[in-house]
């Protein structure tokens, strides 16, 4: 617990969610996901919040009294800017042995200190709230398929946060029918959570994408997984997404694998984007065009602690700093903190 302890008091302050609103991307707006659980003893359960999932219909989920919503505070006068330089990665935990295949990863501003994650396909539909250590706290279930989700990524939205679960794996170019399955932040207890449903379509044929990141706007962007150390940067306009950039994420003459993308993290100004691929990662320095100009973007590469499969990485504003996690049984949680 020392290390934890240490991890700690680097934050210098805990960010707050920022007061927008958050549309879905087909313009249309929708209540994020409730959530529910067991409801304790002598204490009367909440009401339940509505929410729509577009494949099933109407679902429905009780808030449990025994965990109280958290009060939104007062809005920063501004987020603080990620750190332009960071200590040696360190790990400081292992992930449960139960979870094998972690794909997607991110840090709670609601909760300092709490990390959110999911698995690939082939594992369950559940989100996982691990510490920083990795001990399991709590698990989610959601009333979707896990075909194959990719990645992780948190936005504002309204008062709180919301999670976004990319189901948008392809590995052989092959689905039709691809999204994004968006909740309320729930607390950290064990239970189930109802999500909205936002299909993802591409303007020109499948991408295998295993990279996502979501603005403050609702508006996400998604980062294609190839081979040749390239990755097509996709926008959404008009009901579709369209390559707005192409990205050089390998190296000439290193192996095919290391340009692979396979993890994406937006620091919550919108002016840092966190790149991970087997071999690199960058940060990359926004202009005003935002991530529409990520292609002129300054880029600098961060030292990484070589893992065998990483495909998970997220900024943690609240802590200050970055984590970077990997698939296998007691895979090493690795964080790397703001220097001075």
């Amino acid at each position: 617990m020392a290390t934890i302890a240490a991890l700690l008091l680097l934050a210098a302050c805990s960010i707050e969610s920022q007061l927008l609103h958050v549309e879905r991307i087909d313009g249309e707006t929708g209540a994020p996901g409730a959530w529910d659980s067991p409801p304790a003893e002598d204490s009367p359960a909440d009401e339940a919040r509505d929410s729509s999932d577009a494949s099933t219909g109407d679902t429905e989920g009780d808030t449990a009294a025994d965990v109280p919503a958290a009060e939104p505070a007062d809005e920063p006068e501004s987020t603080p800017s990620a750190c332009r330089s960071f200590t040696p990665g360190v790990v400081v935990g292992q992930l449960p042995p139960e979870l094998e295949e972690v794909s997607g990863l991110v840090a709670s501003r609601t909760h300092p200190g709490v990390l959110w994650a999911l698995e690939d396909s082939g594992n369950e539909a559940e989100l996982y709230a691990l510490d920083i250590d990795g001990a399991l706290l709590a698990t989610i279930r959601l009333p979707v398929p896990n075909v194959d989700w990719e990645d992780l990524a948190i936005a504002p939205c309204g008062e709180v946060d919301c999670l976004y679960v990319a189901d948008v794996g392809d590995n052989n170019l092959v689905r039709d029918d691809v999204a994004l399955y968006r909740l309320t932040e729930p607390p950290i207890a064990d239970g189930a959570a109802s999500v909205e449903t936002i299909r993802v379509r591409y303007a020109a044929g499948p991408h295998n994408v295993e990279a996502v990141v979501v603005d403050a706007s609702g508006v996400a962007t998604l980062f294609s997984k190839r081979s040749d150390g390239t990755s097509e940067v996709l926008r959404e306009r008009a009901g579709s997404f369209h390559s707005v950039a192409t990205l050089s994420i390998g190296e000439r003459g290193e192996a095919e694998w290391y340009g692979r993308l396979t993890g994406a993290s937006l620091w919550p100004d919108e002016k840092t984007v966190l790149l991970r691929s087997y071999g690199h990662a960058w940060r990359y320095e926004l202009d005003d065009q935002g991530l529409s100009g990520i292609a002129t973007a300054q880029r600098s590469e961060l030292d990484v602690i070589v893992q065998d499969q990483v495909e998970a990485v997220a900024w943690d504003p609240a802590i200050g700093g970055w984590w970077q996690t990997t698939e296998g049984v007691g895979a090493g949680l690795v964080f790397s903190g703001c220097a001075a």
